[in-house]
C-alpha cells in the first residue's frame, strides 16, 4: 500500500500526465491509465517529485512515441490508425513553422514527409526515439522542397534529392570555375545535365567527403548552386560557417589524390563540360 506521500506524488504525476496529453492534443491512450505507467516508470527511475516537471515530460514522450509509432503501423483498427496518423500530421505542423516561414514550403515539406514514413516508420528499430527520426526526415525534406523551388525559380527545372536522384534535365554547369579557382561569385550554365552523372558524383562524395555535414553543403552548392546563405537558412547554421565549409571541400577536392581527382575530371567530362584542370 502506497505511503500519503507516495499516493500525493502519483496523483501530482497523474495530474501532469493529463494535463501534458491534453495540452498536445494526444488521444491515443486513456490519460489516467497513461498517468499510472507513467508513475510506474518515474517510480522505477528514481524520478523526484520535486524534479518530476522534466523528467516526466521525458518519459511521456517516450513512452507516447511508442504508442503512436505502433499505431501508424495498424491499419487493421482503422479508428487508432486515422488518429495516430492524424497527430502525427499535426506534430509535423507545428514542427515544420520552426524550420521555414514559407506557407507553401511548409505544407509541401509536411505532405513529403508523411508520404515518406508511409513507407519507413517500420524500420525504426526503437520506436521511442522516433520523435528525433521525423524531425530528421523533415528537416531534409524541407531543403529537398526548399532546393527544388529554388532551381525552379532561375528557370533550371527540378533539382535532384538529397535522398533520391530521380530527376534529370538538358542543361549544364561550369564546375571547373568552382574548383580551379577562389572566386566565390556563382557561375551557373544550370544544375547537372543527367541522373548518371549526379549519380556518380553523390557517389564520389561519398567516399571523399568524410562528413554528412560536408556532402550535403556539396550537393546543395556544387548541384543546386544554392548560396552559403541560402545553405545556411537551410541547415540552421550561420553564413560564415558555411562559406568555411564550402572552402575546406573545395580545398580538399584540389589536392586530392592523381587518381581520384582524375575520376573526378572524367566524371566531368561525361558530364559534357569539356573543361579540363
Amino acid at each position: 500500500m502506497l505511503t500519503e506521500d507516495k499516493a500525493l506524488a502519483q496523483a501530482h504525476i497523474i495530474q501532469l500526465v493529463t494535463q501534458y496529453l491534453l495540452g498536445q492534443g494526444w488521444q491515443l491512450v486513456d490519460p489516467v491509465e497513461f498517468g499510472e505507467r507513467i508513475w510506474q516508470l518515474a517510480r522505477e527511475k528514481g524520478v523526484q517529485s520535486e524534479t518530476a516537471v522534466h523528467n516526466i515530460q521525458t518519459i511521456v514522450w517516450q513512452q507516447y512515441a511508442i504508442i503512436l509509432h505502433d499505431a501508424c503501423l495498424q491499419p487493421e483498427n482503422r479508428s487508432q490508425y486515422q488518429q495516430a496518423w492524424a497527430e502525427l500530421s499535426d506534430w509535423l505542423h507545428k514542427q515544420v513553422h520552426q524550420i521555414t516561414s514559407h506557407p507553401q514550403e511548409q505544407q509541401d515539406a509536411v505532405q513529403e514527409t508523411l508520404i515518406k514514413l508511409q513507407t519507413t516508420l517500420q524500420t525504426i528499430r526503437i520506436p521511442h526515439t522516433m520523435w528525433a527520426y521525423l524531425l530528421q526526415i523533415l528537416r531534409r525534406t524541407q531543403i529537398d522542397v526548399h532546393r527544388r523551388d529554388t532551381a525552379k525559380k532561375r528557370g533550371e527545372g527540378k533539382a535532384f534529392s538529397l535522398e533520391q536522384l530521380t530527376n534529370s534535365d538538358e542543361s549544364g554547369r561550369d564546375w571547373e570555375e568552382t574548383l580551379t579557382t577562389h572566386n566565390s561569385s556563382r557561375h551557373t550554365e544550370g544544375i547537372m545535365a543527367n541522373y548518371e552523372t549526379r549519380k556518380q558524383l553523390q557517389t564520389f562524395f561519398r567516399r571523399h567527403l568524410p562528413t554528412e555535414l560536408q556532402r550535403q553543403v556539396a550537393e546543395a552548392h556544387f548541384l543546386d548552386d544554392l548560396s552559403p546563405k541560402e545553405i545556411a537558412s537551410l541547415m540552421g547554421k550561420r553564413s560564415h560557417e558555411i562559406r568555411l565549409l564550402k572552402a575546406r571541400i573545395i580545398s580538399k577536392l584540389r589536392d586530392l589524390p592523381p587518381p581520384a581527382y582524375q575520376e573526378l575530371m572524367t566524371i566531368l567530362d561525361e558530364e559534357g563540360s569539356g573543361n579540363h584542370v
